[in-house]
């Protein structure tokens, strides 16, 4: 007969799940062993086991049981240390110690039963077999010597990386190609940044390891910066220029006209109000410096059958 509330007689459970248990954790061959006692349970199995067994004495009358030959006054938490440091053990104990050592050789070895049968499963089962065995790689520093101004490390070169921290084996690597150290440096860090956002603005960093691009101290504790910009840089013109020996123009008063040929425009050039001379500026090279900004004539020409337009 079943009494109290329905929802009482339910079957609760805190387990977990299949789905919720990680796979990186179900693939580890020692998450569930065929035997997991250790050393601590075989002498506490063989207390509690020895405690259930009567003693006989020599008038063959029961006197207790086999417990006390197994207790042996131990600390089952130091177990492991007192085998190292005590030489006082009874011999019928010192022998099931020894016992238990030895079983260890087959406990691992059943134990060794998940892996074998995780192996089968992926070489024969799936059919995946491992990849071929790939040296290890590097990234060598270097750094020249106080007073030098280039250094030639060529191809192969050995270096000592000191020994392997498991194998204690010395690891050595070679040099994938010919390298010239120089003292070049990087100068400036310096971004432009297109938003999908905005195509028609333009931003840049002048500094572009500084939080606002122009080389403000970053936060004390926030030590970040923007490497491929944002936008919170501050907006900039853009422009392009070009170079020819017949642009090497001496004294006089000179006229140069350029004409640009544009495709892919979906609209006409005049209707494009920002194209016209008072949104360009132009600038020319001097003897010593840039000269300008000058005033420039826009004059669209549209040529639709060719499918350019000019300017």
């Amino acid at each position: 007969m079943i009494t109290g509330k329905p929802y009482e007689q339910l079957l609760l459970r805190d387990g977990t799940s299949r789905l919720k248990r990680r796979a990186t954790v179900l693939l580890n061959k020692n998450y569930v062993n065929i035997d997991e006692r250790s050393m601590e349970d075989l002498v506490q199995f063989a207390i509690d086991f020895a405690e259930q067994v009567n003693f006989f004495n020599t008038q063959l009358t029961i006197d207790g049981n086999w417990k006390h030959f197994f207790q042996q006054g131990l600390n089952l938490a130091e177990l492991k240390m007192s085998i190292d440091s005590r030489s006082d053990f009874h011999p019928q104990f010192a022998l099931y110690l020894v016992f238990i050592k030895l079983f260890g050789f087959a406990q691992n070895q059943l134990n060794s039963l998940t892996q074998q049968h995780l192996d089968f499963y992926y070489e024969h089962v799936l059919d995946l077999h491992q990849l071929k065995a790939e040296p290890d790689k590097v990234h060598v520093v270097y750094e020249l010597a106080k007073g030098a101004f280039e250094f030639f490390s060529a191809k192969n070169t050995l270096f000592d990386a000191g020994k392997d921290a498991a194998t204690k084996l010395p690891l050595h690597y070679t040099t994938d190609d010919d390298t010239i150290i120089n003292t070049a440096a990087i100068a400036d860090k310096r971004t432009i940044y297109l938003s999908p956002n905005a195509n028609d603005v333009v931003r840049f960093a002048s500094v572009a390891n500084s939080p606002d691009g122009l080389g403000a101290k970053p936060d004390p504790i926030k030590l970040w910066w923007k490497p491929f910009g944002g936008n919170h840089l501050s907006s900039t013109k853009i422009g392009f220029a070009l170079a020819s020996p017949l642009l090497l123009l001496k004294e006089g008063t000179r006229e140069v006209t350029i004409t640009i040929q544009l495709s892919g425009l979906t609209q006409s050039l005049q209707t494009i109000t920002n194209i016209n001379g008072e949104k360009l500026e132009v600038f020319y090279t001097g003897k010593k410096n840039w000269m300008g900004p000058f005033e420039a004539t826009v004059t669209p020409v549209n040529n639709f059958n060719a499918g350019n337009q000019s300017i």
